[in-house]
C-alpha cells in the first residue's frame, strides 16, 4: 500500500459553497489524528464516535496519542491498541541532528546553553519522538538557526514551586499573578504546568501528610476538570486558593446530613 501525503502551502477563505462526501466507495480512506482527540471534551469524542460508526466500512481511523487515559472507551473499545515503548534520549537525539541536517539549520553545539537546551528538550519529550521534533520545530528560528535564547524557551515552567509557595504562606495575590506569567505570558500549555505542579508538591515544604493527601487529591480534580473542556486558568488558580485554605479551614471527606 502507497500513502500519499500533501503539504499545506496556505489556507485562504474562499466563501461558502457545498461541502461533497469524499468517502470512496472503492477504497478505504485513512485519517490521522495526531494527539488532536485527547485534547478534545467528552462531547466531541462522543460525536466522533458516532462518524466512526456510521463511516466504519469505509473509512479506518489512526489515532496516535500519549494519553490515553483521556479517551473515551466506546472510542478503545472499536480500537486495536498498539503500546509503543518510549525511545532513548540518544535515538531521539540522532533523529534531530539528522533532521537538523537535512534541513540545512545551523546550530552550535559548542555552546553550552544550546547543549543544555538540548538536554531539556530531551527530558521534556520524555521518549517521545513526536513530542522531541514539534518542541524542536518552535525552537527554530525565521532565520533558519536555534540559538541559544530559542532553544531554552523550551526549559520547563519556571517558578512553579515559588508559585505554590506563595500560596501556602497566605500570599495568594503573589500566587495568582505568578500563574498568569507562567500561563498567559510564558505559554505553557497546561498540561506541562500540571506535571511540574505534581514534581513540585513533593518539595514544598510546611504541609502535614493529612494536608498533602488532600492537596493531591485536589489536583487530580482539577486535571479531570481540565479534561471536561474547563477554563484552565480559572482551575489553576482554583488549586492555589484551595493550597491556603485546607491548611486552616477543615475541609469534610463529605457533608453528612443535618437531622431534625
Amino acid at each position: 500500500m502507497q500513502i500519499r501525503t500533501s503539504k499545506i502551502i496556505g489556507i485562504e477563505p474562499i466563501g461558502q459553497s457545498r461541502a461533497y462526501d469524499l468517502v470512496v466507495p472503492k477504497y478505504h480512506n485513512y485519517i490521522t489524528a495526531n494527539g488532536i482527540l485527547t485534547h478534545n471534551t467528552l462531547d466531541s469524542q462522543a460525536a466522533l464516535r458516532r462518524t466512526m460508526e456510521k463511516y466504519e466500512k469505509l473509512t479506518t481511523f489512526i489515532f496516535t496519542i500519549n494519553r490515553p487515559e483521556r479517551i473515551i472507551d466506546p472510542i478503545k473499545s472499536r480500537c486495536t491498541i498498539l503500546n509503543f515503548r518510549r525511545l532513548p534520549d540518544t535515538e531521539i537525539l540522532k533523529r534531530i541532528l539528522y533532521i537538523l541536517k537535512k534541513e540545512g539549520i545551523t546550530i552550535d553545539t559548542k555552546k553550552p546553553k544550546i547543549v543544555l537546551g538540548l538536554k531539556e528538550l530531551l527530558k521534556y519529550s520524555n521518549g517521545d519522538m513526536r513530542t522531541a521534533l514539534n518542541t524542536l520545530e518552535s525552537v527554530i528560528t525565521k532565520e533558519h538557526e536555534i540559538t541559544e535564547e530559542s532553544i531554552l524557551i523550551e526549559e520547563k515552567p519556571q517558578g512553579v514551586l515559588a508559585m505554590l509557595e506563595y500560596a501556602t504562606g497566605g500570599d495568594f495575590e503573589k500566587a495568582k499573578n505568578e500563574v498568569q506569567r507562567i500561563y498567559i505570558q510564558d505559554r505553557f500549555g497546561v498540561g506541562s504546568i500540571v506535571d511540574e505542579v505534581y514534581k513540585s508538591l513533593g518539595e514544598l515544604d510546611g504541609l502535614t501528610e493529612e494536608t498533602k493527601i488532600k492537596v493531591y487529591e485536589k489536583l487530580g480534580e482539577l486535571e479531570r476538570n481540565l479534561k471536561l473542556g474547563t477554563n484552565p486558568l480559572i482551575q489553576l488558580t482554583s488549586f492555589l486558593a484551595f493550597l491556603w485554605v485546607v491548611q486552616y479551614v477543615k475541609v469534610p471527606d463529605s457533608c453528612p446530613l443535618i437531622e431534625g
